[in-house]
């Protein structure tokens, strides 16, 4: 039975002995592909760094055109801010035109109306001249009254024209 147990614990030894050469076998064959790894490690560094440069470079390409771009972009916002301001200098130029136009042409419209006026005066003044006004006790005769309404007429329409002479000439100014 010794026999046996010396046996069993021997089997275990060599068992033991052989799976420990089996680890020492694997181990020089690592040892001697360690060269052949480390060269495929120093490979792949070295396409790892080349890639870092490569993306380095590209990255301070896009830097300089990000840099670019924002000086377009600020030029762009200045003549943009420019331009909204020449609208809005246009637009108001424009209304102080149409103003003045509508002015003038109310001006107009009140020399037209006084010449209508004036006209008239005139006509009634020459039908008077022909046919006198009979006068009764209770009405007092009218002398005067046509001659000044033809002068403030003809001063109103002379004032009328001045003044549209007047925005007119600081119109071409």
């Amino acid at each position: 039975m010794m026999a046996k147990r010396n046996e069993a614990t021997k089997t275990q030894a060599v068992d033991a002995i052989q799976a420990r050469i089996a680890d020492l076998k694997a181990l020089l064959n690592s040892y001697q592909n360690a060269g052949t790894n480390l060269a495929a490690a120093q490979a792949a560094v070295t396409s790892a760094n080349q890639a870092v440069a490569d993306a380095s470079a590209k990255l301070a390409a896009l830097k300089q055109q990000l840099g670019v771009d924002q000086t377009a972009v600020a030029a762009a916002q200045v003549a943009y801010d420019a331009a909204v301001a020449n609208q809005a200098a246009a637009q108001a130029a424009q209304q102080t035109r149409l103003a003045q136009e509508r002015a003038l042409q109310e001006v107009e419209n009140q020399a037209q109306g006084l010449k209508q006026t004036s006209s008239a005066v005139t006509l009634s003044k020459a039908s008077n001249k022909q046919a006198p006004v009979k006068t009764t006790e209770q009405q007092l005769p009218q002398t005067g009254n046509d001659e000044g309404l033809l002068a403030s007429a003809l001063g109103m329409v002379l004032m009328a024209l001045a003044t549209a002479f007047g925005i007119q000439k600081r119109k071409e100014d």
